[in-house]
């Protein structure tokens, strides 16, 4: 019994010596073999982008991996469900492309690059415009989000917008071309009118979760609202103005204020769809299932629609859908006709049912009711 003894306290020691010992080393980040490494950082193809006209690719390289230094000067915070860098308040999880340039498409020609980009720039998004004339850039500098606009004649590139971009909460969108390709529709920042919210004892107040009387399991998230001071940084950090810019570098003001989720312009350009999150926030869910509403605005940036939407319940299930109002998008084929599907089974997989959803039409002037455009099946 003593030798067990003796034993036990001789492992004790030794463990703790070793524990101490790997306890008051640091070590740097470990690089693995060269073999390893040269395969890890071989570059990848390419991604291409053809224009409109199709005489012209766009090649850019796409930036596998972030730099440490890069994470290293991000400050994130989670609120409804959504990461922002609050240091450029933008999502930290949006990659980016290195480097750019094009070709001619009919022809192994030479390779074209436009002058007065920033040297490692760090390109979001790119796009053609509607003729193939000129190719806009969203890049990601220190501050934030800037739009740049490069000319395909003289290939020179410039900043497009004083201001900083914004990226809509649902589909992610940063910005998109008018049909007629005089202009670029997009989220900026607005301007800050207020301080940063600062963090104060709040008063005891009582959060209340409500309960019909039935179980409703539902899905658990990261980064959810708290607190009434979530709501301010939340309102401070996601709040956006959609503007419309022409390439004389006028900028308009289209719709409200807000918390953008979605926009998009009408294939005639004369209407604009913006999807915005309202109050009463929810501190069990993400702000996909505020509750929202859509709005239509004209050319002039007067109101002609709004189709107000209630907060989304959505049934468990890998078929289930939302059971409200859903996908809002323009009809390509037609001017100005917005459609949507909405559930007929409540959303619920489970439910026998002839038909899942139907497909809703509305016709500028959006005056009518909408139409049922189609019925879908299982």
């Amino acid at each position: 019994m003593k030798n067990i003894k003796r034993f036990a306290l001789l492992y004790s020691i030794l463990f703790s010596s070793i524990h101490l010992t790997l306890a008051q080393n640091s070590f740097d980040y470990q690089k693995p073999p060269k073999p390893i490494m040269d395969i890890m950082l071989a570059p990848d193809p390419p991604s291409m982008r053809l224009s409109p006209d199709k005489k012209y690719i766009l090649f850019l390289s796409y930036a596998r991996y972030k730099q440490l230094d890069e994470l290293n000067e991000m400050d994130i915070l989670h609120l409804a469900g959504i990461k922002f860098n609050t240091k450029t308040e933008f999502s930290p999880d949006y990659n980016y492309f290195s480097d750019i340039y094009f070709k001619k498409a009919t022809e192994d020609s030479l390779i074209f690059r436009f002058i007065g980009l920033p040297k490692s720039s760090k390109i979001i998004d790119v796009q053609w415009s509607p003729d193939s004339k000129h190719v806009a850039l969203a890049l990601h500098e220190k501050t934030g989000v800037t739009l740049w606009l490069g000319s395909v004649d003289n290939l020179q590139i410039k900043k497009f917008y004083d201001g900083l971009l914004n990226f809509s909460l649902i589909d992610e969108k940063i910005f998109e071309w008018r049909p007629d390709g005089k202009s670029i529709l997009f989220n900026t920042r607005p301007q800050k009118t207020e301080v940063l919210p600062e963090h104060e004892p709040e008063k005891k107040k009582p959060v209340i979760f409500e309960n019909e009387g039935a179980a409703t399991p539902h899905r658990t998230y990261r980064g959810l609202l708290k607190s009434e001071f979530d709501e301010k940084l939340f309102d401070y950090y996601a709040g956006s103005q959609p503007v419309s810019v022409d390439l004389d570098g006028n900028a308009v003001k289209v719709g409200d204020e807000g918390i953008v989720l979605g926009f998009g312009g009408s294939p005639d350009g004369n209407f604009i769809k913006i999807h915005y999150a309202k109050r009463p926030y929810s501190y069990s869910y993400t702000v996909h299932r505020f509750p929202s509403e859509v709005k239509i605005f004209n050319r002039d940036g007067g109101q002609v629609k709004k189709i107000e939407l209630p907060s989304v319940i959505r049934p468990l299930g890998r078929d289930a859908a939302y059971d409200i109002p859903r996908d809002f998008k323009w009809r390509s084929d037609h001017a100005a006709t917005l459609i949507w599907v909405e559930a007929l089974d409540k959303g619920d997989p489970n439910q026998e049912v002839v038909y899942r959803d139907k497909l809703m039409s509305l016709e500028a002037p959006f005056d009518p009711e909408p139409e049922v455009l189609q019925m879908i099946s299982k």
